[in-house]
């Protein structure tokens, strides 16, 4: 079975560690911590090229250092307020609260943040054989007024050379253009592909520079050599009071170009609900 398609078996299983939950397949090790960001103790997000599930995997993503992060800002009567866990070095503003279960034949890491009226739940879902981080992304306007000028921003910096070449910062990855609604970076030396991908109509995937914040847009890097970073970006008019709204991105990894792009392929095909569009209640 091609790492990128789903499988019956279910999930190896989802492990606290710490603080945080680890999720563990035969291809892909990602650790959660109550950041809702991947990042916990040693171990933020690892690939194993030959799905066999042995140590060592290839570290792709580093923890504690940013690698992953998002934000999220909105107004409400005019006020604006953000969840800002994007800018390394400095602490996250939020931290919440951060459950593991099962969830039909998947392992989940939940987690749950709040400001103001805002709910934010994040649930990352893994598969043992599949080279795919599912996250699902729910936005619930509890209070009275809505939520207006909702942007949601996240970015990767990957450095899949790590292991074998001490490789990171400018010369990690060369990020290189969208096929489709995914955006892909590889390690030169390692061949390892790291892509962001989404089929929801409210989201976009492209690169950033070096970016933080929730304003960024995403843009095409022409292949470029340089220290950017996959980013999805979410923008919203407006969640009405009472409304929960959910859209869903993935992550993928695969031990070349080519093959992400087959994954890919297979990945568009799913058929879940709220994968090609916005989901609200």
């Amino acid at each position: 079975m091609w790492p990128g398609a789903l499988a019956d078996e279910g999930v190896y299983r989802g492990a606290p560690s710490g603080s945080g939950v680890v999720l563990e397949g035969t291809w892909i090790v990602a650790g959660i911590n109550d950041r809702c960001t991947l990042s916990e103790d040693s171990l933020a997000l690892d690939f194993d090229p030959d799905g066999e599930g042995y140590l060592p995997f290839t570290r792709v993503l580093l923890p504690d250092r940013g690698n992953d992060r998002f934000s999220l800002s909105f107004a409400v009567d005019g006020v604006e307020r953000i969840i800002d866990n994007s800018a390394p070095p400095g602490p996250a503003t939020h931290t919440g609260v951060l459950t593991e279960a099962w969830d039909g034949d998947e392992a989940a890491a939940i987690c749950t943040l709040e400001e103001g009226p805002l709910e934010f739940i994040q649930r990352a879902r893994l598969r043992m054989d599949g080279a795919v981080l599912r996250l699902e992304i729910s936005l619930v306007n509890h209070g009275a007024s809505p939520l207006e000028d909702v942007v949601y921003f996240r970015a990767a910096n990957p450095d899949p050379d790590l292991d074998n070449y001490g490789l990171t910062e400018t010369v990690d990855a060369v990020y290189t253009t969208l096929q489709g609604d995914v955006a892909m970076a590889t390690g030169p030396h390692t061949g390892v592909t790291l892509g962001a991908g989404t089929l929801d109509t409210v989201a976009d995937v492209g690169f950033c520079y070096r970016c933080e914040g929730p304003t960024t847009d995403p843009v095409d890097s022409e292949g470029r050599m340089e220290d950017w970073d996959l980013a999805t970006v979410v923008q919203l008019p407006a969640i009405a009071p009472g409304y929960t709204l959910t859209f869903t991105f993935v992550y993928l990894l695969s031990p070349s170009p080519e093959g992400l792009v087959e994954a890919w392929n297979e990945v568009r095909d799913w058929d879940l609900d709220g994968w090609a569009g916005l989901d609200g209640d």
